[in-house]
């Protein structure tokens, strides 16, 4: 059937349905993909079960698809076994009248296939990409894509009326040209190379090439010196002279920033070192702190590099003239002679020197008591001193209501206030006893910010005491009673001594006290209160310390 486009209608005799223009437009331009920009509906990965078709336009049998922006594509989560090739196509359907883009969804196999394109009366199908969905995936990576716009058989590029130009002619006009220019040169070649002969004779001729052979052999030999250099970074030199170095090698041919070698020397170094290679002048050795070496060893490698100004030795670590007797024993170092041990006395500690005394350069920071500042004693008499693990604790003077912590250092750390006429008299690491000064004396114990734990009342003043908090017990004199109480205030035990011995110290044990008098005598009473035996007090403190 013979048919014609396109022609002005006359009273109706020439319409044309859509098939017939895209028809018209299918005869000159191809199906595809627009070349222009080129992610043109190109296929991209969003690492999720997600894909995304960039914007662009596509062609199909005279019908354009245009995609104005990002458009996202959902793909079915993958088997756990098997895995599955999707296909992103454009697919123009006859019976919707519209292209769209869709996934084309394949087969599970362990060795899968893409699935095939539809191309009939119904519909017409252009490729994209290839989807990758393998077994257990829960995302799609741009590595699973395989992108199929370029392949003429399954999308193509968008082009004109003809397909491609055919050069085969133009092709073999060119091949021939060339054939002939070649044979021309290589005629000229052999002539100039004939009249040279002509020229030179042969003997002539014969030392030429003699020559390039020398020649040739000399560049390869230039390669492999320098093979060597590059393989041996750190050339060897070996210098003569003491402090003043004087080395040459034949692999340093010329001195430049990040110049580098081996120097060994034959003298041990006495002052400042130099070395000069090559006769391009002395220059300083320097360690990487820019000191001038000054102990450089014979027979030991050294590796040098140049910064332009001097030579600089790699990878020196330690060095100094530290003594062993200088450090703590145990710990390590390296002076100019290696690494060292030391062998210092380990109690060389500023924690065990007396504050204002220094001992090999340590400065001590140890305080004594009577370095407390002086305005927290009114008299000698009214002065109580308690040590603790992290505080010395004293009051100032009688009815204060106040206890002071001071660090080792002498500085008041922390401040505790009861108030009114209580007295301070007694600490552990944990705990306080004070004390009421009335008609009536009461006892508190409190914690170490001074709230109360308990309180005894008591019908006799006394503020020596002791707290043992490992054991829960507290110890107090009470006229001539020696008490021992836990810490609800509940009295475990109590052991009568003579009137008037006066206890002047407590020292708390696991078993029970020490109630130490000024007579040098040291009375033990037992947790339960029991009086256990009488010792003399430097009897006492030489099996505590000893």
């Amino acid at each position: 059937m013979e048919k014609s486009f396109v022609f002005n209608s006359v009273n109706g005799d020439r319409r044309y349905k859509a098939e017939d223009f895209r028809e018209y437009f299918a005869s000159f331009i191809s199906n595809g993909v627009f070349p222009n920009p080129s992610n043109n509906l190109q296929v991209i990965a969003n690492n999720d079960m997600t894909i995304t078709i960039k914007a662009g336009k596509g062609w199909i049998n005279g019908a354009i698809y245009i995609n104005t922006d990002d458009y996202i594509l959902n793909i079915d989560v993958a088997d756990g076994v098997l895995n599955r090739i999707d296909k992103v196509v454009l697919r123009m359907d006859t019976a919707e009248r519209k292209i769209y883009s869709y996934v084309k969804k394949g087969q599970f196999a362990s060795s899968p296939t893409a699935p095939t394109l539809q191309r009939d009366a119904d519909a017409y199908e252009i490729a994209l990409a290839d989807v990758a969905v393998n077994k257990g995936a829960i995302s799609i990576t741009q590595a699973n894509i395989t992108d199929l716009r370029l392949d003429k058989n399954l999308c193509g590029i968008v082009h004109g009326t003809v397909d491609q130009i055919d050069v085969t002619t133009l092709f073999n006009q060119y091949s021939t040209r060339f054939k002939i220019k070649s044979e021309e040169f290589e005629k000229e070649f052999e002539d100039w190379l004939k009249t040279l002969k002509d020229v030179l004779g042969e003997d002539t001729a014969g030392n030429l090439l003699n020559l390039i052979t020398k020649n040739t052999e000399s560049i390869n030999n230039i390669k492999s010196d320098l093979a060597d250099i590059t393989k041996d970074s750190y050339p060897i030199v070996e210098a003569t002279g003491t402090n003043a170095y004087v080395g040459v090698s034949d692999k340093i041919t010329s001195l430049k920033k990040g110049t580098r070698f081996t120097l060994f020397i034959g003298n041990n170094a006495t002052g400042n070192c130099t070395i000069n290679i090559n006769n391009y002048g002395a220059k300083n050795v320097k360690d990487p702190f820019g000191k001038i070496v000054n102990n450089l060893k014979s027979n030991i490698p050294y590796n040098l590099c140049y910064n332009g100004v001097d030579f600089i030795l790699q990878g020196k670590g330690g060095g100094g003239n530290l003594q062993p007797n200088q450090a703590l024993a145990g710990y390590t170092f390296t002076n100019d002679n290696g690494p060292q041990v030391g062998v210092g006395d380990p109690n060389l500690k500023p924690e065990n020197i007396l504050n204002g005394k220094t001992i090999f350069g340590v400065q001590g920071i140890v305080k004594r008591i009577e370095d407390i500042p002086d305005y927290l004693s009114n008299s000698p008499g009214d002065t109580h001193v308690a040590v603790t693990k992290d505080y010395i604790w004293t009051r100032k003077g009688s009815k204060n209501g106040a206890a002071y912590a001071f660090d080792i250092n002498g500085t008041l750390k922390k401040t505790v206030i009861r108030g009114g006429s209580e007295n301070f008299f007694a600490a552990s690491d944990y705990h306080m006893l004070w004390c009421w000064d009335g008609s009536v004396s009461n006892f508190y114990l409190t914690d170490l910010e001074g709230s109360k734990i308990t309180s005894i009342l008591s019908s006799d003043y006394s503020d020596v005491g002791a707290i043992n908090s490992s054991t829960r017990r507290f110890f107090i004199v009470t006229g001539s009673w020696l008490k021992v109480y836990n810490f609800d205030g509940t009295l475990l035990g109590e052991s009568s001594v003579t009137k008037n011995t006066q206890i002047i110290a407590i020292v708390p044990t696991s078993k029970g006290a020490y109630f130490c008098t000024s007579g040098g005598i040291a009375i033990f009473v037992t947790n339960s209160g029991e009086q256990k035996e009488t010792t003399y007090v430097s009897a006492l403190f030489s099996n505590i310390f000893q």
